[in-house]
C-alpha cells in the first residue's frame, strides 16, 4: 500500500492509499482512479440528482391532488419520491395482474391499494416501508375491515407472490 496523489477527472488532487502487489499494479490502479471523478463530486453529483428526483415527485403529487404528506423538511420530499415509485409499480403490478390467468383477481386489489397508498399520509411510514413490498403495506396499512371487504370483493386480500415478482422484474429492468 502507497500513497498517491490523484489528480481526478474532476480536477481535483487527493493524496489516497493505492493498493497492488506490485509497482506496475499501482501504477495501474492510479491511472484508473485518474478518470473517474473524486468522491466528493460523486457525493455532491449524487445528492443533485436525488434533490432532483424528490422535487419533480412533490410537484407530479401536487399536479395529481395527492394528500399531502406529513414531516420534517428532509422526510417529505424523500417520502414523496417513494410515494411516487411505488405507485409507479402498482401501475406495473396491474398489468402483470391483468395478463396473468393464473391470479386475475390481483388487478380488482389494485384500486383498493391505491387508495390505502394515497391515505398514508405521514413521510415517516413511507420512508419505513421503502424497502418492503405491497403485501407488507397491505398489514400493516390496512385495517382487517377494509382486508375483509376486498377478499369480499375480489377473492383476495394480498397479493400473490408470482405477481408481484414479475412486477417487480419489469419496473426495474425499465427503470435502467
Amino acid at each position: 500500500m502507497t500513497w498517491y496523489t490523484i489528480t481526478h477527472s474532476c480536477t481535483h488532487e487527493v493524496p489516497q492509499h493505492v493498493h497492488g502487489d506490485n509497482r506496475s499494479q499501482r501504477d495501474w490502479k492510479a491511472k484508473q482512479l485518474e478518470q473517474q471523478i473524486c468522491n466528493a463530486c460523486f457525493a455532491r453529483d449524487q445528492k443533485t440528482e436525488r434533490d432532483g428526483a424528490n422535487a419533480a415527485a412533490l410537484a407530479a403529487a401536487d399536479a395529481a391532488e395527492w394528500p399531502a404528506l406529513t414531516g420534517t423538511e428532509k422526510q417529505v420530499p424523500w417520502a414523496a419520491s417513494l410515494r411516487a415509485r411505488a405507485l409507479a409499480l402498482l401501475d406495473v403490478v396491474a398489468e402483470v395482474a391483468a395478463g396473468n390467468p393464473h391470479h386475475p383477481e390481483g388487478g380488482e386489489l389494485v384500486a383498493p391499494v391505491r387508495e390505502m397508498l394515497l391515505s398514508q399520509t405521514t413521510a415517516q411510514s413511507w420512508i419505513t416501508f421503502r424497502d418492503k413490498n405491497f403485501n407488507a403495506m397491505i398489514t400493516a396499512w390496512a385495517t382487517p375491515d377494509e382486508r375483509g371487504r376486498w377478499r369480499d370483493q375480489a377473492g383476495i386480500d394480498r397479493f400473490p407472490d408470482s405477481v408481484l415478482r414479475v412486477a417487480n422484474n419489469r419496473f426495474f429492468a425499465r427503470e435502467q
